[in-house]
């Protein structure tokens, strides 16, 4: 049984590397196989088809995903504030350890729209979870004046969007830096600026003077 797991284990482990790099269409079973270290018959007894083979390394990701987030964004007793910036550190951090998954989900849905439906039944359970837990707490700490009234989706849209195009964005950037730049002492860097951009967002607005001109109706930004 343990030799049954090892080998299921060191086919997914390969199967992520080659999907998340190649794609679903670039990837090949007989270099998952080798990568492996199996043949490509018991790659196919263990998982059937490269299809359902692709599936479980998306399950397999995402639900690696949603334990270490959704833990975060659950702490029970913790500020709105705190919970957001720990959940989206740990986001961060998943993706340093697997910085092809953003180019590789944006690429699959691009590719081909029926995997849409794949991403989003996977993603929507991670999402769901995240607002259950995070949306009463925010809305408690913005009546108290504690941060600003913001939508949740958008806030988190916002800082999930940076994460990711610091990974996206990467291959170039890389070219640009300096030489001598350590990538995980420039990524950490990014994290930082990232959920400090984030915290902006939440300073409330100062109370408004009757007097200022911004006060009035007629004002436009």
């Amino acid at each position: 049984m343990k030799e049954t797991e090892n080998r299921e284990q060191a086919i997914l482990r390969a199967a992520e590397r080659e999907f998340t790099t190649r794609g679903f269409d670039g990837a090949k079973t007989t270099s998952i196989a080798e990568a492996a270290g199996v043949t490509h018959a018991l790659l196919h007894y263990y998982f059937r088809t490269k299809e359902k083979l692709y599936e479980r390394v998306l399950d397999d990701i995402i639900s690696r995903l949603e334990a270490s987030i959704v833990e975060a964004f659950s702490v029970s007793g913790a500020p709105f504030t705190s919970r957001l910036e720990e959940g989206l550190r740990r986001h961060f951090l998943f993706l340093l350890d697997h910085p092809d998954l953003p180019r590789f989900l944006i690429h699959e849905i691009g590719a081909r729209s029926e995997r849409i439906a794949l991403v989003r039944a996977r993603m929507g359970r991670l999402v769901g979870r995240v607002f259950a837990s995070l949306q009463a707490d925010m809305e408690r700490q913005a009546a108290r004046g504690e941060i600003a009234r913001v939508s949740l989706a958008d806030l988190l849209l916002d800082a999930v969007s940076l994460n990711a195009f610091v990974f996206l964005s990467y291959p170039v950037i890389a070219q640009l830096l300096a030489p001598g730049v350590e990538p995980r002492a420039f990524f950490l860097a990014r994290l930082e600026e990232n959920l400090t951009v984030i915290r902006k967002r939440l300073i409330p607005d100062p109370p408004c003077e009757t007097a200022s001109p911004s006060c009035s109706s007629l004002w436009l930004p």
